[in-house]
């Protein structure tokens, strides 16, 4: 009986079940890249200068920082997250349980000061906070919670040197913003220079090519073509009539069948004005490029499209009058017109509805019903 009492109490103790990781606490750190690289993607570079641009440029600029502020507000929140189940897990030290929401708390404000500062004035430095911090505070939490190996004798004193290394990133905000505060605008400065200079080239060279172009004019003659005068026409040189050469061209007739065979309604908008003899060969080639580019092609949507009709009116009237037959012509321009207004949208949205008919077609139905009916009278009898 000794014996046996004596056995029991020497019994080893039950083994203790060795703690499981934190599943859950992985999965965020896993969900935590994402929002972490949209915000590296969004934090602007030593290449960017802020209130630079028009309004689309500001725009854009205005959602790039909200971004950044969304994205590293969700990035924490995760490894927040992740903490917290590390601690449950056990993997993070009882001492340094309390900490932990000081620290991340801390970890935010740092990171929303560096963002505020990168888009205020950004450079290299500062950026570096808002990156660095993540993924320090990720490796800490991917140590908690694997509590195996946190709780190891090795790696106890593991979470003072997170902690500290977390401390250290969050206070470099500090010298790293003296730093880029120090070098930025010595860098705008260098920046607007190299501006002024690339504008200041620009001009020159434009300068240059008008000179060019004017020069080019000069030689023309009676003998020139019509085609000299397109490029011309394109920039508005003062003191230059070029409408008074196009009218001096002695090939003028067959420059512009020719050009509308080739389908440059475009560049005839003011054919009317060209002293031209409405020839059955000049309606058939302007009644052809006519129908080519404004009834069939979709290269010009939107007001432009409208405007560009527009502009081919006095042509159309000057023909008419003419007895040329645009009819075919302007019957199909009108289908298109037609097609713009009662066709259905594929996604499905009223017809009443402004918005989506604007984001379809880039212009509102009401201008393209008035379109329509100015095109009306250019139909009918001669």
């Amino acid at each position: 009986m000794a014996n046996d009492s004596s056995g029991d109490s020497l019994a080893a103790p039950p083994p203790t079940a060795s703690p499981e990781p934190s599943l859950g606490g992985i999965m965020l750190l896993v969900l935590a890249c994402l929002p972490y690289i949209l915000l590296v993607g969004m934090l602007p570079g030593d290449s960017d200068f802020p209130n630079e641009g028009g309004g689309e440029a500001r725009m854009a600029w205005g959602f790039q920082q909200f971004w950044a502020y969304a994205a590293g507000g969700a990035t924490l929140v995760l490894l927040w997250l992740a903490l917290w189940r590390a601690s449950r897990a056990g993997g993070i030290a009882p001492w340094a349980r309390p900490a932990i929401p000081f620290v991340v708390s801390a970890a935010g404000a740092v990171s929303l000061f560096a963002i505020a500062q990168s888009f205020e004035q950004p450079d290299s430095w500062l950026p570096l906070v808002p990156i660095l911090l993540p993924p320090v505070i990720a490796v800490y939490a991917l140590w908690g919670c694997l509590p195996a190996l946190s709780r190891s004798p090795p790696w106890t004193k593991f979470d003072a040197v997170a902690i500290g290394l977390i401390a250290a990133v969050s206070l470099a905000v500090i010298p790293l913003s003296v730093l880029d505060a120090s070098s930025y605008p010595r860098r705008l400065e260098r920046h607007h220079a190299e501006q002024a200079a690339a504008d200041a080239a620009a001009q020159a060279a434009f300068e240059q090519q008008e000179q060019q172009m004017r020069e080019k004019l000069a030689r023309l003659g009676p003998d020139a073509s019509l085609r000299d005068y397109v490029e011309a026409r394109s920039w508005y040189l003062r003191g230059i009539d070029i409408l008074a050469g196009e009218r001096q061209v002695k090939s003028r007739q067959s420059d512009a069948v020719a050009m509308l065979n080739e389908g440059m309604v475009l560049d005839l908008s003011n054919l009317w004005q060209l002293d031209l003899r409405p020839t059955p060969a000049l309606c058939e080639a302007y009644s052809r490029a006519l129908a080519a580019m404004f009834g069939r092609s979709e290269v010009y949507r939107g007001s432009a499209y409208l405007d560009l009709i527009e502009g081919q009116f006095p042509n159309i009237r000057w023909l008419r009058d003419a007895r040329c037959d645009l009819d075919g012509a302007v019957a199909e321009i009108d289908t298109r017109l037609a097609f713009m207004i009662d066709s259905k949208d594929p996604s499905g949205a009223a017809a009443n509805d402004s918005a989506a008919y604007y984001s379809r077609w880039g212009i509102d139905r009401e201008a393209v019903v008035a379109e329509r009916e100015k095109l009306a009278g250019f139909r009918g009898a001669l």
